[in-house]
């Protein structure tokens, strides 16, 4: 399974503690990257659950019964 954003921010700060002390403005940097890394992983879970709902709801046309992607 893939990394959360949260889980990244732990390790960084876990190594952060290990090694030396980041300033600000590196803290920042960290931060806004998970901060990217967790709207990347909300926008495909978005993306999973639209998918889900085409296959449990169907096109949207009355009548069809096809359940795989397709054009009318």
């Amino acid at each position: 399974m893939a990394q959360t954003a949260v889980e990244w921010l732990v390790e960084q700060i876990k190594s952060d503690q290990n090694q030396k002390a980041l300033s600000p403005n590196e803290w920042m940097q960290v931060i806004e990257q998970a901060k990217a890394m967790e709207k990347e992983q909300s926008n495909e879970i978005h993306k999973l659950k639209a998918i889900i709902e085409f296959y449990e709801q169907g096109c949207g046309i009355e009548g069809c019964k096809a359940t795989e992607p397709h054009v009318h």
